[in-house]
């Protein structure tokens, strides 16, 4: 069975939640790692079966942690995945569908240029549970005032 990113999202929130219970009994909370790539294929991790390629560090967090074996992305395009991703919902209910080019300001297509500042992200729930949030490398996601990682949630 494919996990669907709303549902995986959920599981996000309900893992949340189960960590606020925790947290009344003192638990400390978990640290939370989400590694996004592009263009990588079922073979380019030796965690994932590769004889070919090497990767002890991400096969060390992938033993410690969490391996989503099953995933579905929302599109085959960077930026409407990540959009769905960060939100939980389809890139045609963020307004993302295409790929957002960080200089492009107007064009033939009709589409967000940016994620818009009133959609709830991951970044942002993590925040309000408690946790620092930081986001490295690609964004994706607009480029223009209001569109950053720290627009959304992340240091």
């Amino acid at each position: 069975m494919k996990l669907r990113i709303p549902i995986a999202l959920s599981l996000f929130a309900t893992f949340l939640n189960l960590d606020a219970a925790a947290e009344s009994k003192k638990a400390p909370k978990p640290n939370v790692i989400l590694i996004i790539t592009d263009d990588l294929g079922n073979t380019g991790l030796s965690s994932w079966g590769s004889s070919f390629y090497e990767t002890p560090h991400i096969d060390a967090l992938a033993k410690s942690g969490v391996l989503f074996k099953n995933f579905y992305s929302a599109s085959c395009l960077c930026s409407p995945a990540r959009a769905s991703l960060m939100t939980g919902k389809y890139p045609q209910r963020v307004g993302i569908t295409e790929y957002i080019e960080s200089t492009r300001k107007t064009g033939p297509h009709s589409h967000e240029t940016t994620l818009p500042q009133t959609e709830v992200t991951l970044g942002e729930a993590f925040k309000k549970n408690g946790y620092q949030t930081g986001y490295i490398g690609k964004w994706h996601l607009g480029a223009e005032a209001g569109g950053w990682p720290k627009d959304h949630g992340f240091l």
